[in-house]
């Protein structure tokens, strides 16, 4: 699956951008890291699981009420520029290394992994939502059911 864009967070966009994208960014080049250049190894993956696996973005309700267009133009974006790190591995490698400060056997891995174009969220991804959210209860990680279907702001093209 490829990032999701959700509504209704403490955070505004730009927190978001700021502190999620770079708190993922960071967990994908940590186990990267881990991989090539600690001796870790990889005991099972998400796929593995059957994991939905996820990035989410999330604005304020009435942020994604008053600017859609931001919204449409930020989906629009991220899905060139993952369009363009599939088609151009090597070359986004090197832009890792060189931006990022990532080693170049970290970068080459990362530029392996699947990189999936951001969707908007439809019935498919609510459901598997869900599912995580009922996961997450079940483990004890949340105190309740979160009420996804209340938070979602349909962007039209």
């Amino acid at each position: 699956m490829g990032a999701w864009i959700i509504v209704d967070s403490d955070h505004t966009a730009d927190e978001v951008h700021h502190r999620g994208a770079s708190r993922y960014r960071r967990a994908i080049i940590y186990y990267t890291i881990a991989l090539a250049e600690q001796d870790a190894r990889l005991l099972i993956t998400a796929k593995d699981l059957d994991s939905q696996n996820a990035v989410v973005y999330a604005v304020r309700t009435q942020f994604a009420k008053d600017h859609p267009e931001v919204l449409r133009e930020l989906l629009t974006e991220l899905q060139a520029s993952a369009r363009w790190a599939r088609d151009h591995r090597e070359e986004a490698a090197k832009l890792w290394v060189q931006e990022l400060k990532l080693s170049p056997a970290v970068a080459d891995q990362i530029s392996r992994y699947e990189i999936s174009e951001p969707v908007t969220v439809g019935e498919k991804e609510l459901v598997a939502l869900e599912s995580l959210n009922d996961w997450l209860l079940s483990q004890n990680l949340i105190p309740r059911r979160a009420a996804i279907r209340d938070h979602i702001v349909t962007i039209a093209p």
